[in-house]
């Protein structure tokens, strides 16, 4: 091999070693997901919010990061949490990190672009090693939403569940609602039906329960009660929730088991101590304002000297 190449290969072997070693920062496998906020059925006045991961494929030690909104026409209507520079500590792979949009109620219909920018803070201690060379990298969250005057309603269920109780309440479910649309959507009514801890003898029925609606683009669990017409005891139950649209059309169904526990002393009885209390307030009340008055007239009544 030609002395040249020979030792330009060495000097060749040591740049690339170096350039290695430099590339290789506890950043490694920064990321955004999801790297886009979407939304084409705005209205005015609108309110979304939406959660973005920070992901790192190496969380070995705690990093800085920043995080800003960028020059656009729809700079004022995004706020971030957290915003300017922040720590995501050690070990944290994922880091949730809020956009949120509000559109004015007087905006001119029309696309929209903006976007974010999250990145790490070089580190100074960094700075002082080696050559003086720091790492930073970073990512962009591109923002593009269309504001128009059309209605889109839409919907999806996530997740139904059914709540362990006391004795003295009433069945409850946990309905989380995706609402994807752009004015206020979800089930209008649910029925509940009650089985025994064998789930072959129904027990109770109720239905027309009025569900709240979920405001546009969030994500929310509504919790509706089910004001059965029996007595729960301890134990295992079965239980059956019916959701239906506004023409009352059954969308959902959902069965599983809940569990009734004992109430403690001050949950069975809580409202007749409150009762209690309330009467012996006002029996106080009014003995002390009797008083003020037998007072008063007594010192009305007194002669003048």
């Amino acid at each position: 091999m030609p002395h040249f190449i020979k030792r330009n290969g060495t000097v060749l072997a040591l740049i690339v070693a170096s350039v290695s070693f430099l590339a290789t920062p506890a950043y490694a496998g920064f990321g955004i997901s999801p790297a886009k906020v979407l939304e084409n059925n705005l209205i005015r006045g609108s309110a979304i919010e939406r959660v973005i991961y920070i992901v790192q494929g190496t969380p070995d030690k705690d990093i800085r990061v920043a995080a800003s909104v960028q020059e656009s026409d729809i700079r004022d209507w995004i706020t971030v949490e957290p915003s300017g520079e922040f720590t995501i500590p050690k070990g944290t792979q994922q880091f949730p990190f809020t956009v949120k949009i509000q559109v004015p109620k007087e905006a001119t219909y029309g696309v929209y672009k903006g976007y974010i920018r999250v990145g790490t803070v070089p580190d100074k201690a960094d700075e002082t090693k080696g050559s003086g060379v720091s790492i930073s990298v970073g990512a962009r969250i591109d923002v593009d939403l269309t504001v128009g005057e059309g209605i889109h309603y839409e919907f999806a269920i996530k997740n139904i569940d059914l709540s362990d109780i006391k004795e003295t309440e009433f069945p409850k479910a946990e309905i989380r609602i995706e609402n994807l649309g752009n004015v206020p959507a979800g089930p209008k009514e649910a029925a509940f039906e009650l089985f025994n801890k064998f789930g072959d003898i129904r027990l109770a029925y109720v239905e027309g329960v009025q569900l709240e609606k979920v405001q546009p683009f969030l994500t929310e669990t509504i919790s509706p009660e089910f004001a059965i017409p029996v007595k729960l005891l301890p134990g295992e139950y079965w239980g059956k929730v019916r959701l239906y649209d506004a023409d009352t059309r059954m969308i959902r169904e959902y069965k599983n088991i809940f569990q009734v526990s004992k109430a403690t002393f001050v949950e069975r009885y809580s409202n007749v101590i409150l009762g209690a209390v309330g009467v012996l307030l006002l029996a106080l009340l009014i003995f002390y304002l009797g008083r003020r008055a037998g007072q008063t007239t007594k010192a009305e009544s007194s002669p003048q000297t």
